[in-house]
């Protein structure tokens, strides 16, 4: 039997028969269910967050604190231990804890996902709100109170719109990212709950590894921006140049970390033979893995979108994952029928496959813009 053959035999199998696809159907149904309704909840919470964290940031310290400041006090702090939290722990954790502990009896588990898929979501979307908000030029705060305007109707008439401008493709990027590592997670899911529960471990070893690649990109994300806000481009280019090294040396530490980490895993998880036979497999892959997560990351999410070009990732991300990856592991895992970490090795090349494009993008500094404005009153 050639390889075509072959191939449409399983394909057969996999969708035809019995009519799975209905299953499939099914399944993509209920994952744009979640979707559309976690990034509702992500959006109303991002942007009471981030009005809230931008107000705060706003007081000045040197005016006497009034009942009204002191509660917009106390709601940041509340906001950026949720942030932290929600930023700082694996969703398969957060998941958990609303379907077996918060949402014990709630028996429909669309809603649990929506809810917990949608706190998570709040976390990432109320910085990218408060990032877009604090990209507009403080001076036009100042040109809406010296028209009459409250702090209120300045916010919503003058300043949100043009936020909305630089928050919309950085956004759609998030969502965009989000419902494809929801898949992958179905595609996981497929393989059995060996796979299951060796990625569970996984995911947990991983976010230590990429924890300082990450905030290095997020820090430098914003010296860099500042350093494009005084107008200062050539400097910015050669920051940039660092920040991009700080991040190939932040990935090969954190590949290193997750390397060293694996006697100590390997000796204490309580899995089966084969998950452990996994779970060892994986988290090798992983040791290069963080590498290309961290200079996507540095690149995506903190030199282009400081230097105001949020699009490119957004394609970037669409293009990679919902035309390659996505596609690649459902035929390795449901129509081809890989072994399983063949599908997993698979599905972990997409961050490089970004390389050439993202690279390119680079050196044209296409992305290099500064996009804060003169102080002037709007008319």
């Amino acid at each position: 039997m050639s390889f075509f053959e072959n191939f449409a035999s399983q394909f057969s199998k996999a969708f035809l028969v019995d009519n799975r696809w209905k299953i499939f159907l099914k399944g993509f149904g209920n994952t744009i269910i979640i979707t559309l309704g976690a990034a509702a909840i992500g959006i109303v919470i991002g942007v009471v967050a981030a009005v809230f964290r931008y107000a705060a940031s706003q007081r000045d310290p040197r005016k006497k604190k009034t009942f009204g400041s002191m509660v917009v006090t106390v709601i940041d702090k509340f906001i950026a231990i949720y942030v932290a939290v929600i930023r700082g722990t694996p969703l398969a954790i957060q998941l958990m804890i609303m379907a077996f502990i918060i949402m014990q009896g709630v028996t429909n588990s669309v809603v649990v996902a929506i809810v917990a898929f949608g706190l998570n979501s709040g976390g990432y979307v109320s910085e990218v709100i408060r990032a877009g908000i604090q990209s507009v030029d403080e001076g036009q705060m100042e040109a809406g109170r010296s028209l009459g305007l409250s702090e209120m109707q300045t916010m919503i008439q003058i300043i949100m719109p043009q936020a909305v401008r630089n928050i919309l493709p950085a956004l759609g990027n998030d969502v965009a990212w989000g419902t494809a590592f929801s898949m992958y997670s179905v595609i996981i899911g497929h393989l059995g709950t060996d796979a299951v529960a060796a990625n569970s471990f996984v995911i947990v070893v991983r976010n230590f590894g990429t924890v300082l690649c990450f905030g290095a990109a997020s820090a430098g994300g914003i010296l860099l921006g500042n350093i494009i806000g005084e107008n200062k481009m050539e400097e910015a280019r050669k920051s940039a140049g660092k920040l991009l090294r700080l991040a190939i040396v932040t990935g090969i530490a954190g590949g290193l970390i997750i390397l060293a980490s694996i006697p100590f895993v390997m000796q204490y998880a309580d899995l089966s033979a084969q998950a452990m036979h996994y779970l060892k497999y994986m988290l090798l892959i992983n040791t290069y893995y963080v590498l290309g997560a961290a200079v996507n990351n540095t690149m995506i999410a903190g030199i282009f979108r400081s230097g105001g070009d949020s699009r490119f990732g957004f394609l970037c991300d669409i293009l990679d994952m919902w035309c390659y990856g996505v596609p690649l592991g459902f035929i390795a895992a449901f129509v081809l029928k890989l072994p399983v970490m063949w599908v997993y090795f698979l599905i972990c090349t997409d961050e490089f496959v970004k390389w050439p494009w993202i690279i390119k993008h680079y050196r044209s500094s296409k992305w290099l813009h500064n996009i804060t404005r003169e102080r002037k009153i709007p008319l």
